[in-house]
């Protein structure tokens, strides 16, 4: 999916059918083999559609159930109790929602993926797949705590907190809730982050912003800190060994102040406050764009190689924004042209290649909108139906927006 200037949803290179032509789109957003699409126009309305659409009307689904692909439709204000939705992340199974500040979910069920204890009446007695509902974090007062990010990894989730706290839920299987075991968390549970001097506590000098998550973890702060946990079997949690195959509580990574981080499958992107990227994880089909296939072993190795420590990609500077998917890695620089190494249409790319686009597209000074960016301009090029999640500008953000046309000499 992709989302020109002036707010129109494109699927492939032509409109998505069914979206009203007078709308004005702020941001899309599309999930693994597009099971779910969503959109969000000027009005603060939100549109859906693909196979798990009835989850967005109140309506459950039967696991085994065959339901057909949906149209796309207006979400009412009432799924959401009258909140104005702000963010959309949407998974394989699942989806999430923040609206004026609460969390949402909808999808399968199992294993907590949901953050909370679902009752009987809200879904089939056979099914998994379960309505979109509200979902209650609460801190140690029993007060709310208002979110204003949230990941969808493989299997478990994770919010952000307006104060800078860290929630996480779901199966755990690889530590990635960063709770200190593995067992299932089937409810919003509060991650003990660590600051540079101290242990992991409530109370530490860690103040989350952004949030990514696969199998891993890695929660970006305010002041440019990182913290990381979950699977380490690749490297990909950036430590310089894989001595821990598998994190269960947050770790301190030492590094230079980051603006955001991006995790794939078995690596992770790092973005400097400075325009920099590093990568560090596994670099099977070149995800780690860290160069050609070498001539002496004295060079960068190949097919795959774990990298343990961040290290920089060869030929990207003033990067605004990066993204991680399976072995595919794409970053958009502030001038506005946007770079991919990876795997690319069964293709290895060993080194950043320049985007052969023409468009215009609006990039927003925040941190989220620019990161989805390079998704979303990429998508069709790169992975097609295998697209993961791609989200683009809200409209508070699209008033602050910077335009400029992507035209390489080719």
């Amino acid at each position: 999916m992709l989302l020109t200037e002036d707010g129109k949803v494109l699927n492939g290179e032509t409109a998505q059918e069914g979206l009203p032509e007078d709308a004005m789109f702020v941001s899309v957003h599309s999930s693994y083999k597009e099971t779910a699409s969503a959109a969000l126009d000027n009005k603060g309305n939100m549109w859906v559609w693909g196979v798990y659409t009835p989850l967005f009307f109140g309506y459950s689904i039967r696991e085994t159930a065959k339901v057909p692909w949906c149209p796309p439709s207006r979400v009412p204000y009432n799924q959401f109790d009258g909140r104005v939705v702000q963010k959309i992340a949407l998974g394989n199974v699942n989806a999430g929602v923040i609206a004026s500040g609460c969390l949402y979910m909808c999808g399968w069920r199992e294993g907590g993926r949901l953050g909370y204890t679902v009752p009987t009446r809200l879904h089939f007695r056979e099914g998994t797949m379960t309505k979109m509902q509200h979902v209650p974090i609460k801190d140690e007062r029993s007060e709310d705590v208002p979110i204003m990010d949230i990941a969808i990894g493989r299997q478990s989730s994770g919010v952000v907190g307006c104060d800078g706290s860290v929630w996480t839920y779901g199966p755990n299987f690889e530590g990635e809730c960063g709770t200190g075991d593995r067992k299932t968390c089937k409810i919003p549970t509060r991650v003990l982050l660590i600051d540079a001097i101290g242990d992991n506590r409530r109370d530490a000098v860690f103040r989350a912003k952004q949030i990514s998550m696969h199998s891993h973890s890695v929660v970006v702060a305010s002041d440019g800190s990182v913290n990381v946990w979950g699977n380490n079997h690749f490297g990909q949690l950036g430590l310089g060994d894989d001595k821990e195959l598998t994190c269960l509580l947050p770790v301190f990574l030492p590094c230079v102040p980051m603006r955001s981080a991006a995790c794939g499958w078995k690596h992770t992107l790092f973005l400097t406050n400075e325009g920099d990227v590093f990568a560090c994880g596994c670099n099977g089909h070149g995800a780690l764009g860290l160069g050609a296939r070498p001539k002496t072993a004295a060079t960068y190795t190949y097919a795959p190689t774990l990298w343990y420590a961040p290290t920089r990609v060869v030929g990207v500077r003033n990067v605004v924004s990066v993204a991680a998917a399976c072995g595919t890695s794409v970053a958009a620089t502030s001038g506005g042209a946007v770079f991919q190494w990876g795997l690319h249409r069964d293709q290895e790319m060993h080194m950043p290649e320049l985007l052969r686009l023409q468009m215009r597209v609006g990039l927003g000074r925040s941190m989220m909108s620019e990161m989805a960016l390079a998704l979303a301009m990429s998508t069709h090029k790169r992975l097609g139906a295998r697209s993961p999640v791609s989200v683009l500008c809200t409209d508070t953000i699209r008033k602050l927006a910077e335009a400029w046309e992507v035209c390489p000499p080719y």
